[in-house]
Parts: C-alpha cells; structure tokens; sequence
C-alpha cells in the first residue's frame, strides 16, 4: 500500500496535491458512489486550508521560484544543444555515439517534463542525475561534464527558493490544527480506499500527484503509489 508521511510536507502543498487526487478519482471511477464520496471529502477538506492561507505574501517568493525555473530549464536545453552538435555534426563522428546514448538517457521522452509541476520536473532531474552519475565518461567524452554540473547548481538554487517559499507558507500556525486534521482524516481514507482490490487498478495514476510532492527537508524521490 501507499504510504504517505503527512508531516514530511508542506500543508498548503498537500492541499494542491489532494485536489488533483479528487479530480483523478472522478475522471476513473465516475460510477463509483463510494470513491465520488471520497474526492468530495477531499475537496471539501482541501478547500479550507487553501482559503486559510490567502493573505500570505508569496508573490516575491513566487516569483523568484519561477525565474530560478527558468534558469534550470534553460541549462537543460543546453545540454541538448551540445548533445546534437556532438550527434549530428562530422566534426564529431567520434563522440556521436556517446552523445546518442546521453541524449536517449535525458530526452528519450522528449523535453515536456520542463512543462510539468515543478514537483514533477524536480523528480526527473534527480532521476537524471542519479542516471548520469554512472555515465561520467560519457559525459567527459563530449564535454558535457561542466553543464551537469551547472543544471544541478541551477537545480538547488530553484529548490532553496521553493524552500523558502514554504517555510514564509508554513509561518500561519493558528489555522494548522483547525485544517489539517480534516484533510489528513480524507486523504487517508482515500488512500485506504483506492489501495482495495476492487479500486487499485487505477491507484498508481490517482494517487500521483501525492507522490511527486517534494519533501520539506530533502530532494523528491517520487514514491510508487502500489496496489496493496
């Protein structure tokens, strides 16, 4: 079964998730009474601690998480760059297969995880850079080793900002106890419930969104939401 630590993350953070897990539940059990009961308790739990929040100052910090967005998104199209030129180019026949192996390893699947959740984006680079640690001689081959490293700077840089952002967030400590313990009581429920055999057909998908989310301490390492 899935398991979710409500405390290793930001509540305000939790709530977005949730809402997606409510819309997820209706788009694959649209005939299911008791799985439309449960998205509608998540809603309705989840609504409240967004609307807790509003008065938070977040525009600065938000701001800045999406310019530090951009600059890990621009550091990754570079790499690409560089990996067509070592593939396409005859100046480098020689380093065209290394750079071929590098290029189906980051953009196999193309460039659309720099379009998704930040959450998602962030678990795919530490994926990828967990993946290149052992391609370092692919990566000294075409000289690409100084641009790895220069995404995983821009990449912490985005990630402190996203920190910070959630600390000024979590700075509202008198609507925590009156929001959180309705939502939590709905998200475990629905976790219960989408787990049972009858449901965990779908769980992997529904249950995404509270997967990807990054912890508040450490880099996302996206769990896999698994049938009981």
């Amino acid at each position: 079964m899935f398991k979710f630590a409500f405390s290793n993350y930001y509540l305000l953070d939790i709530a977005g998730a949730a809402l997606s897990v409510a819309a997820r539940i209706r788009e694959r059990y649209p005939d299911d009474p008791v799985m439309l009961a449960r998205a509608d308790r998540i809603e309705a739990t989840a609504r409240p601690v967004i609307t807790a929040y509003e008065g938070v100052d977040t525009k600065p910090a938000t701001a800045e998480i999406i310019e530090k967005d951009n600059v890990r998104d621009d550091d990754v199209r570079v790499i690409e760059h560089v990996l067509l030129v070592h593939m396409l180019s005859p100046l480098h026949a020689g380093t065209a297969p290394a750079a071929a192996e590098l290029h189906r390893i980051m953009f196999g699947e193309g460039l659309d995880f720099l379009n998704a959740p930040f959450s998602v984006e962030s678990a795919r680079l530490v994926s990828l850079f967990d993946q290149l640690e052992a391609k370092a001689d692919l990566l000294a081959a075409v000289g690409l080793t100084p641009y790895v490293a220069q995404l995983r700077a821009s990449h912490q840089a985005f990630e402190a900002a996203r920190e910070q952002r959630g600390e000024l967030r979590a700075a509202k400590p008198e609507i925590v106890g009156a929001v959180r313990a309705p939502l939590a009581a709905a998200v475990r429920a629905a976790i219960l419930q989408v787990s049972e055999p009858a449901h965990a057909k779908h769980a992997a998908y529904v249950l995404e969104p509270l997967a990807s989310l990054r912890p508040k301490t450490r880099p996302a390492a996206p769990a896999a939401p698994t049938p009981a």
